[in-house]
């Protein structure tokens, strides 16, 4: 399988083109909720234009994990690497329009209806000693994209991708650290929807090796998709009561081509956690309910490892509001994968202005 789809590729994680939310194999249009605005009443009210949502979360790593521990066959040749300062922030706006350069790329520009951004902002420090030697880095995703509300589908307009990450290399007996520094662009149109992409590859002492860049136009095989980049906010607004399985067509430039995610609640949802965060500013005590979502790449030639996230069910303190509370992102090597640990990201702040 390529390198991280984000989110969940992430944002996420996170995010993310398009059938109905359901386990048929029926090509449909894809369904969702409000529940980041209306938590599961069954009423769709629609968030102002105005609205915004800023969630920030720590970032842990940790090898012994119950999600992704530590591979074996790593730990007895390589020094355990480390990922610290990790900081991940999400914001949602809702907006009147776009900027003109966004759209005069697009033609899937509507006028009667609100517009939502959707920002992810992650970054963390990583240090991998390989033969006695320390290589350390700094990490990041940024990411935002634009898409129309539940009532068109969540259907996306533009998305932009930069990122800076590590790639450990391993065939089975030595490894090779590379970084990767890409920029990824999708235009979404009635029709069609293209893909820019460019990468640039880095040797561990930060000596370029190569770089490349690929363009390209695709149609629609779906009434709708998912971007890659909306991915952790359109999985909290899934009615996951209604099926087992959920098939999200996601658009990301490393493929091109729309890629199955499936989603699904896990055999151990609903959970309870204890975590203290601030609210507006107050800090809270809060008692979770929580509901475990996990997803992954389902295609014959790319099966991905499987991601979860923590979905608030309900809570003390707080409005119900669908919040990603945990979410758990492995970190794998780039060929012949073995895993590295986990990183858990937890929510710390919520600051809501309606």
């Amino acid at each position: 399988m390529r390198r991280k789809i984000l989110a969940i590729l992430l944002s996420v994680i996170l995010c993310l083109p398009v059938i109905s939310a359901c386990s048929c194999n029926k090509l449909q249009k894809l369904s969702f909720s409000n529940y980041f605005y209306n938590g599961y009443e069954s009423s769709i009210n629609t968030p102002p234009c105005g609205y915004k949502e800023t969630l920030s979360y720590k970032v842990d790593f940790n090898t012994d994990s119950s999600y992704y521990k530590l591979s074996e066959t790593v730990s007895n040749l390589l020094t355990t690497p480390t990922f610290s300062d990790g900081e991940l922030k999400t914001v949602l706006e809702i907006v009147p329009d776009i900027d003109d350069e966004i759209k005069n790329k697009t033609n899937f520009i509507k006028s009667d209806t609100n517009i939502y951004n959707f920002t992810y902002d992650f970054s963390i420090k990583s240090i991998y000693e390989i033969n006695g030697e320390k290589f350390e880095n700094e990490e990041y995703i940024e990411s935002t994209v634009y898409f129309y509300p539940a009532s068109s589908s969540f259907a996306p307009i533009y998305s932009l991708t930069k990122s800076y990450n590590s790639a450990l290399n391993f065939d089975g007996k030595t490894f090779n650290l590379q970084f990767i520094e890409s920029k990824k662009e999708i235009i979404y149109n009635s029709d069609t929807y293209t893909t820019n992409s460019s990468a640039t590859l880095f040797n561990q002492n930060k000596e370029k090796l190569s770089e490349n860049s690929n363009g390209k136009t695709f149609d629609y095989l779906t009434e709708t998709v998912i971007d890659n980049s909306q991915l952790l906010f359109a999985l909290r607004n899934i009615n996951y009561d209604s099926a087992n399985a959920f098939s999200l067509p996601t658009v990301d430039a490393s493929y091109g081509k729309y890629t199955k995610l499936i989603a699904n609640e896990s055999e151990d949802s609903n959970t309870e956690k204890n975590i203290s965060l601030t609210y507006n500013g107050d800090l809270k005590d809060v008692k979770f309910k929580l509901k475990n979502i996990g997803y992954r790449v389902d295609e014959n030639k790319a099966t991905g490892m499987m991601q979860y996230v923590s979905i608030q069910k309900e809570s003390t303190e707080l409005p119900t509001l669908a919040l990603p509370v945990i979410y758990y992102r492995p970190v794998v090597t780039s060929s012949n994968p073995a895993t590295l640990g986990t990183l858990i990201f937890t929510l710390t702040s919520i600051e809501i202005v309606k």
